[in-house]
């Protein structure tokens, strides 16, 4: 399904993924990867750093004809549910963590990144951006992170991880095109971080306990307060705290 594109190093492979597009370089499904990302982006311009030969990082282009922007989320369900298939092969206590990660035993292992293009009522192109430690030991100060081979006690080849998590993502994307939202949000919420259990969170206001019930379609993250009160955050509004 997609056509492949390697590079020995780049800055951003979402940054680099947008270049092309934007030069009608490509025009069909494609995969960006790089074997050193230089100065990877995450959410809200939080940089995701990686380690060279050690993490997988790489951007999925997508143009969709199926999905209407207002449910542009489901593609960060894809992506999540992707990346759980893949490494729970290999570990337990994955997880997906709103908005955009995913945890190993309570520690951050991979980060990801959408950028998508609103044309109309629908996507002219969707940047699935991943950052995942797959063989590294050491990160970034300030996170509590964590790889696959540290899980696993083992380290794995990169391209055999890769390609098992294109295999799952292009069948779930597949069911995306097709409409079957509730299939894929059901896999979503069945393996989310948290889910239930009471939390300690900080919005505007101040901090709060509270439980995950959910998250929308929207991708807003749904929570039921001590005083079993709904709340509903988009991203960047809400915090998790240890």
């Amino acid at each position: 399904m997609f056509e492949l594109i390697k590079k020995e190093a780049l800055a951003s492979t979402n940054s680099y993924a947008l270049e092309l597009i934007n030069k009608e370089e490509i025009s069909e499904p494609t995969v960006v990867v790089a074997k050193n990302q230089l100065s990877g982006r995450g959410q809200a311009q939080n940089q995701w750093f990686s380690e060279k030969d050690k993490s997988l990082t790489f951007s999925i282009v997508l143009f969709p004809k199926n999905i209407k922007a207002e449910r542009q989320f489901i593609l960060s369900q894809c992506v999540c549910l992707a990346l759980y298939d893949t490494l729970s092969k290999y570990v337990e206590g994955v997880s997906i963590k709103w908005p955009n990660d995913i945890y190993i035993n309570g520690k951050k292992c991979c980060g990801i990144l959408i950028e998508n293009t609103v044309m109309g009522n629908g996507l002219a192109y969707s940047i699935c951006g991943v950052g995942l430690n797959v063989n590294n030991s050491s990160f970034s100060v300030g996170y509590v992170a964590t790889s696959l081979a540290l899980e696993a006690g083992k380290t794995f080849d990169l391209d055999v991880i890769f390609q098992q998590l294109l295999m799952r993502f292009e069948y779930y994307y597949q069911k995306a095109e097709v409409g079957k939202n509730t299939f894929i949000n059901t896999e979503y919420h069945n393996h989310l971080f948290r889910l239930g259990v009471q939390s300690s969170f900080e919005d505007k206001d101040g901090q709060f306990q509270a439980k995950v019930i959910g998250v929308d379609q929207y991708g807003q993250l749904l929570l039921e307060d001590s005083e079993n009160q709904l709340r509903t955050y988009g991203f960047k509004e809400v915090m998790w705290l240890p």
